[in-house]
């Protein structure tokens, strides 16, 4: 009974033109983030330029931050992303001041004193896009005080500045010397074996959209029964409401799930070929390694809220809520690698880094826990609501919901 219901729910889904544009859509997007292959290759001594990394140390973090809000005050604007999409500040005289004020008292100089030095940076480089400026720090600041400091820039700009704790400790990068070179791509080579790098970012772009299309192909498919009035057909069948919602359900992940783990098979292909090319034996299966472990949860929450509050409303509510819900939770963030917590979409926005992955690895495995958890909760919620409503509760005003 079951996997005939499943096999029927399938049927249905690929007869829906809500499918199609899904699919459409995630491709488009995907080839369009993911358009470039990095060309993995050994670093050689001497070269102009080996990339950049993050950095954790406090004071590179204090002199990136302070060179950026010369800048921001130099021009008199400043980008933030309060609700992730940009928002452009431009302080008004006062505020001016008291930014600048900040920046005095960070670096010991002043605005005309950071300019000429600027200046002078200039006239002596040999590179239009290293000057070779290194802002300055006042011998008295520590990095509790620059903490201080930047909390003050922050309430003065507003929330998501490049100016929070949260963002300046994780996105600070420096340029990478000839050994670190060396160490990032042997990383990439011994631990990711090529293809882990690259599958990480690819889930880092496909996260954002399967926390989002998603949605409408569930919520279409509760709609469309709606709409041709075989609800009650449904609900007078002999199967359980356990087998009805979970074939409904499990058909529609695994349909919205096939499509990424074609295109993520596809992808991987080239830097299969790569590993060959540096003589390292390629992990195969990471494209179904990271689909399942870092899309799958993502997925099966989202469509099974989604299907609950269908089930609870028969409106666009059923919409409205998980999408708010995933803008306001994961893509209201700035910071794109790590700081993972609850988070619904993880964000690993760089290729390699793969000691600084496999050091928090952990943390990625609760949190994929966390959200396979309440997906399994939530699955249970709904066949205990679908049942209720085969039963003719949950009325309101004399009608089912």
């Amino acid at each position: 009974m079951f996997f005939n219901l499943f096999t029927k729910e399938c049927r249905q889904i690929l007869s829906s033109l809500v499918f199609y544009i899904y699919i459409v859509l995630f491709v488009l997007f995907m080839a369009s983030q993911m358009n470039e292959v990095d060309v993995v290759s050994m670093p050689e001594p001497g070269q102009e330029d080996y990339g950049y990394t993050y950095t954790t140390d406090e004071t590179a973090i204090m002199e990136g931050t302070l060179m950026d809000l010369f800048m921001d005050i130099d021009h008199s604007t400043f980008n933030t992303y309060p609700w992730g999409f940009l928002k452009t500040v431009v302080p008004d005289e006062d505020d001016l001041k008291k930014l600048t004020a900040i920046l005095e008292r960070c670096t010991g100089c002043s605005m005309d004193e950071l300019a000429d030095i600027e200046y002078e940076a200039f006239q002596n480089s040999d590179s239009e896009t290293d000057l070779g400026f290194t802002i300055p720090l006042a011998d008295d600041l520590d990095y509790d005080t620059f903490l201080a400091e930047m909390s003050k820039v922050c309430a003065i700009v507003g929330k998501g500045s490049s100016y929070e704790k949260s963002s300046f400790e994780s996105t600070t990068r420096v340029p990478m010397t000839y050994d670190q070179a060396m160490k990032s791509f042997n990383e990439i080579c011994d631990i990711d074996h090529v293809t882990d790098s690259y599958m990480r970012l690819f889930c880092d772009y496909a996260s954002i959209m399967l926390g989002l299309l998603p949605i409408f192909v569930m919520v279409t498919r509760c709609v469309r029964d709606k709409r041709s009035h075989v609800t009650q057909v449904i609900y007078a069948k002999s199967a359980s409401s356990a087998k009805i919602v979970l074939s409904r359900y499990l058909s529609n992940l695994v349909m919205v799930l096939i499509p990424v783990l074609i295109l993520a098979f596809a992808m991987e292909l080239p830097y299969i070929y790569q590993a060959h090319t540096l003589g390292v034996v390629p992990h195969y299966l990471s494209f179904l390694k990271y689909t399942v472990i870092w899309l799958v949860p993502i997925t099966a929450w989202i469509m099974v809220l989604s299907y609950l509050l269908a089930e609870l409303t028969n409106g666009v509510i059923a919409v409205i809520v998980p999408a708010l819900y995933v803008f306001l939770s994961d893509l209201a963030s700035n910071i794109l690698v790590g700081s993972w917590g609850l988070k619904l979409m993880p964000r690993w926005n760089t290729f390699g880094l793969a000691g600084y992955f496999s050091q928090r690895r952990n943390e990625l495995y609760i949190n994929r826990l966390f959200y396979a958890g309440l997906a399994v909760l939530t699955v249970i919620l709904t066949i205990i609501i679908y049942s209720l409503k085969r039963k003719g509760g949950l009325r309101r005003h004399g009608k089912s919901n």
